[in-house]
């Protein structure tokens, strides 16, 4: 099996700037979120598939990720589906809400704790890794609202 993730791209704001349907976008903006990882508010997982074979996986896990069926997927994860379904290989991608130009390290600790749902034997502590991006997120907002006050540019 292949497993790959892409982000949907959100707006600064927490906004999705898709109509995804569902899920708590607002997490973004939480800063009570990661001091208990157990009541993190999570946005919605979408997955998609290649075969039915890895569709039944990501049916097996219903109540963690949403299957989609239709959509548009570009990149590296829609190369991986196209040559999956052409070669009958199980590939399964991730779709999550994402920062719009800023690293997103939440977002890359659901994927990775969406892809610790599937691999047997593998666990990934994802509380201390949202601790970690809420401190990186708090930074990279400092250094931005810094430059955006000393820039001569409006």
């Amino acid at each position: 099996m292949i497993i790959s993730a892409e982000g949907i791209v959100s707006s600064s704001d927490g906004e999705s700037s898709t109509n995804s349907g569902g899920g708590d976008d607002k997490y973004y903006n939480s800063a009570e979120s990661t001091k208990d990882s157990k009541h993190i508010s999570k946005p919605e997982v979408f997955a998609v598939s290649s075969t039915p074979s890895a569709a039944k996986i990501i049916k097996q896990h219903a109540s963690h990720f949403t299957h989609l069926r239709s959509g548009s997927i570009t990149g590296i994860p829609a190369i991986l589906l196209n040559e999956g379904t052409l070669r009958n290989l199980d590939v399964i991608v991730f779709l999550v809400n994402t920062l719009k130009d800023t690293p997103d390290f939440r977002a890359a600790a659901i994927v990775s704790e969406a892809i610790s749902r599937l691999v047997p034997n593998l666990s990934c502590d994802i509380g201390s890794l949202l601790i970690e991006a809420e401190l990186v997120g708090n930074k990279i907002k400092n250094v931005r609202d810094n430059q955006a006050r000393f820039s001569y540019i409006a």
